[in-house]
């Protein structure tokens, strides 16, 4: 069994296959969304170019969206195990 995304599922299922070297990008910026009206295909410098233009890459950290653009560094990370001191 091959396993894949649901959006790209979505796409195949309402607008047909997608061609090879496209990707599947949404509109909304919510990964899990799988609405047919909000996704689009481009190829990999689309890609990056819609992230970098919606503010969602990363520079180190992980980036949450729902705290509204902040990044979760150091012992502020919601994976941290140590803080500075146990370092």
């Amino acid at each position: 069994m091959i396993q894949d995304r649901a959006h790209r599922y979505s796409w195949e299922i309402h607008k047909g296959s997608i061609p090879e070297g496209l990707f599947v990008l949404h509109s909304c910026d919510v990964p899990a969304c799988v609405n047919p009206s909000h996704l689009f295909l481009g190829n990999n410098q689309e890609n990056v170019d819609d992230m970098m233009n919606k503010g969602r890459h990363v520079s180190g950290g992980t980036y949450i969206q729902k705290y509204e653009g902040k990044y979760e560094r150091g012992e502020s990370h919601h994976g941290a195990k140590l803080d500075a001191d146990g370092v």
